[in-house]
């Protein structure tokens, strides 16, 4: 999907200069950009138009990969509630034809009725250390020295 009208030489370079496994922009590609005899304000232009394109492509391509979770979800369940019913029907029974078999295999599992009630021996504690960014951030604006933290202040551009 194209939004923007991109001048040929940019698009070629962005074509052939970016590397097609991670999608990074290689040395050759800046200077070849560099080296374009075109005013300094067109080549930008052009560039950050390709950007664009860029991100609305990985827009597109989200949506899709979204609509294709729900699709594979959707099968998912009408599996699984197809395969619940013939459990209910074999209740055990193991059923072969040359196109499909069920087999059973029996297994065990826990099942906690109260998690209260469990003895401290047989609970598992997990602890997690993290920092918390927000409240540092906040405390250095309010003037406080934080070790081991900094804010850092960037210009952060957005193409619109």
């Amino acid at each position: 999907m194209k939004l923007y009208e991109i001048l040929a030489e940019i698009e070629k370079i962005s074509e052939e200069m970016i590397d097609p496994e991670t999608g990074e922009v290689r040395e050759e590609a800046l200077e070849a950009l560099e080296e374009l005899e075109m005013e300094r304000d067109a080549k930008v232009e052009n560039i950050l138009c390709l950007s664009k394109n860029f991100r609305a492509d990985v827009t597109a391509l989200k949506d899709e990969a979204k609509v294709l979770i729900e699709r594979a979800e959707k099968k998912l369940k009408k599996a699984e509630s197809l395969e619940q019913w013939v459990a209910q029907v074999l209740q055990g029974e193991s059923f072969e034809t040359p196109r499909v078999a069920v087999k059973w295999r029996a297994s065990e599992r826990v099942n906690i009725l109260d998690v209260d009630a469990i003895p401290k021996e047989y609970v598992r504690y997990r602890t997690e250390e993290k920092p918390d960014k927000k409240a540092i951030k906040e405390a250095i604006k309010l003037g406080a020295v934080i070790p081991g933290a900094e804010l850092e202040s960037k210009l952060n551009m957005k193409v619109v």
